[in-house]
């Protein structure tokens, strides 16, 4: 019991000295990248990736409306887990142009704001899409450039 608490406080005091956070909270400084995108609690959001861990959601105070989402399945073993199937969203970024504004469109008729997207596969086209942090990118909607 003693050691997790030291290396508590020695990382608290190191925090403390450096001014910063040497483990930060991702969701946390993913809401407050999405508010900066210009986000804002009540927004509705079209999510591409795994909207289940989307804890930055919560915070931000916005809601996901629509997604392409993994697809889950139990494995065969014990202790039953999760095995996560990926191939929507990997269809999604193999699509071409049109296709993908088709899905983005779905996501503005729903009422979505932004899109925002995580577990981008390498080589996957971003144009129109903000970096938000090292796996996170968001695009602002506008149901009208869509057409």
């Amino acid at each position: 019991m003693g050691f997790p608490t030291i290396l508590g406080a020695r990382v608290a005091v190191a925090d403390l000295c450096n001014g910063t956070e040497q483990y930060g909270n991702a969701s946390w400084a993913i809401s407050q990248d999405m508010t900066k995108a210009g986000s804002r609690p009540g927004n509705r959001i079209g999510y591409i990736g795994g909207g289940i861990n989307a804890y930055w959601a919560r915070l931000s105070g916005v809601k996901i409306v629509a997604d392409v989402n993994y697809i889950y399945d139990l494995n065969d073993d014990l202790p039953v887990t999760l095995k996560v199937d990926m191939r929507e969203l990997k269809k999604f970024w193999a699509a071409d142009s049109g296709t993908q504004a088709r899905v983005l469109r779905a996501f503005a008729k729903a009422g979505a704001t932004f899109a925002v997207a995580d577990e981008i596969p390498a080589g996957a086209k971003l144009d129109g899409w903000t970096k938000i942090d090292d796996r996170t990118y968001a695009r602002k909607l506008d149901y009208q450039q869509l057409k």
